[in-house]
């Protein structure tokens, strides 16, 4: 007996107060350039090697002209787009069997672009998108599009967005079973264009955190070898 599916423990999270949070933001964004140009003020006092001085020459001009309000202005765009955008209005429920094919990966078996895999094994719900076609792991079910008045991308988005309530009623141990799917409906914008453009607002915000992940990465390896120097 699968006693959530009886009875709901899913946590739903707080509501979010979209205005508030571009507003702390756009703060944020407002003390890292303040913090950018105290570093190029830093990075122009240190000296080394030739290589190095040309090195960092451009990374204290990166730091002084590089723009900062790229996340808050990216939210603006969603919060006038939800304010203002009568047709997010118009959408009906739908089956997730109905949008797409669902199987196990198969070994050897080259999957089309535009597929989402959903890891299957020893799995919270964890989601990637098959930007080209190519082979799928053995722990991943693998969602292929076949109504094609869907846009991929915004589908991708929608099921990373009700995957976990599913989750919590339908995964009964560590794995996925891929028949619960059966169970899954979803509400889906009806006119294909609203589909595009959210799915274009979600990317952008998404291509934004990973190129902040990327920086970070690289900021942790400039601390590390400015720490390394030191002692030499």
């Amino acid at each position: 007996m699968n006693i959530p599916r009886y009875v709901d423990t899913f946590e739903e999270h707080e509501p979010i107060d979209l205005r508030a949070t571009i507003e702390e933001i756009t703060k944020l964004e407002n003390e890292i350039h303040d913090v950018d140009m105290e570093l190029a003020k830093m990075f122009d006092e240190l000296q080394g090697p030739l290589e190095y001085q040309k090195s960092k020459l451009k990374l204290i001009e990166h730091l002084n002209n590089r723009y900062t309000h790229d996340i808050s202005n990216a939210l603006k765009r969603i919060y006038e787009f939800i304010n203002k955008e009568g047709k997010l209005k118009e959408h009906k429920k739908m089956n997730l069997l109905d949008l797409v094919d669902i199987e196990r990966s198969k070994k050897n078996k080259l999957y089309p672009a535009d597929s989402i895999l959903i890891q299957l094994s020893a799995t919270r719900g964890q989601m990637q998108y098959m930007n080209k076609s190519g082979p799928a792991d053995a722990k991943y079910g693998v969602m292929m599009l076949k109504n094609k008045d869907i846009n991929p991308r915004y589908l991708y988005f929608i099921l990373n967005m009700n995957m976990g309530p599913f989750l919590s009623v339908y995964q009964t141990g560590l794995n996925i079973v891929p028949e619960v799917f059966k169970f899954m409906n979803l509400e889906i914008h009806t006119d294909r264009q609203i589909q595009d453009k959210i799915a274009d607002m979600f990317d952008d915000l998404e291509n934004i955190e990973v190129n902040y992940q990327k920086e970070i990465a690289k900021w942790k390896d400039i601390k590390q070898f400015h720490l390394d120097n030191m002692f030499i």
